[in-house]
């Protein structure tokens, strides 16, 4: 399980919304300036949730905070014993594919069309799928080499 650190004279702030019917839990990590990243999990009822519009004020991004935030993600998301946590990236978002692939993220398809965004998971069950594990060594190999390339999510 991932360690409690949260930077120095930070605060952990968590509420359950209700959103057209969808439960929403919101992470907000504040600071003495107020709040530096946030983010939230759609579909906080079902066994796995998304991760969702992970935000980190410019002033304070490269300083650890959107890290800790997403530990603490985890953590929640661990505790209510959800079986996964997904989420989409950006491929030329190298910076939060790094950041998620060291928290245990693993692509495991990749959007048609323009953008081609990377769809993550990190499994709470520690039964990934052998594509999966497949896919998680070709992203390693790939971030490894400074490139993630369209054969990650084809595998």
């Amino acid at each position: 399980m991932l360690k409690a650190s949260l930077p120095l004279n930070t605060e952990l702030l968590q509420s359950l919304r209700e959103v057209d019917g969808t439960a929403h839990m919101h992470f907000e990590l504040l600071n003495e300036y107020g709040i530096v990243a946030s983010c939230y999990v759609e579909g906080w009822e079902r066994p796995g949730g998304c991760l969702m519009r992970l935000h980190v004020m410019p002033t304070q991004r490269r300083k650890g905070y959107g890290t800790e935030l997403i530990k603490a993600v985890i953590r929640a998301t661990y505790a209510e014993a959800k079986s996964a946590l997904s989420l989409s990236v950006k491929p030329d978002n190298m910076w939060a594919l790094r950041m998620y692939h060291r928290l245990g993220f693993v692509v495991y398809y990749q959007l048609e069309g323009k953008n081609g965004d990377y769809l993550m998971t990190l499994d709470m069950t520690g039964k990934l799928p052998p594509v999966v594990v497949e896919m998680q060594k070709i992203l390693q190999q790939a971030i490894a080499g400074g490139g993630v390339g369209k054969e990650v999510a084809r595998g």
